[in-house]
């Protein structure tokens, strides 16, 4: 029972951080792969939709980006940054 024990902590992130930083690799791993992939453990939303292929906006470089989407010229914002 005591080496069960030890086995499962050593499987646990030792701080906060580092379970952000393997939730958000497990948030990626997820959108990226394959139709029918699914999580081993429920998500934070806010993880999801921080990755850039869903997220409405991002910041890249100092400037804020939006998506365009296919047939269109323009970033698809309400707002105009000009």
């Amino acid at each position: 029972a005591m080496a069960e024990r030890r086995r499962s902590e050593r499987k646990r992130p030792s701080s906060a951080g580092e379970a952000h930083a393997v939730d958000a690799k497990l948030a990626a791993e997820l959108i990226e792969g394959m139709p029918g992939i699914a999580s081993p453990r429920p998500l934070p939303l806010k993880l999801l939709t921080k990755h850039q292929s869903v997220a409405w906006q991002w910041l890249a470089g100092g400037k804020m980006q939006y998506p365009i989407p296919i047939g269109c010229s323009r970033p698809l914002s309400p707002f105009s940054s000009d």
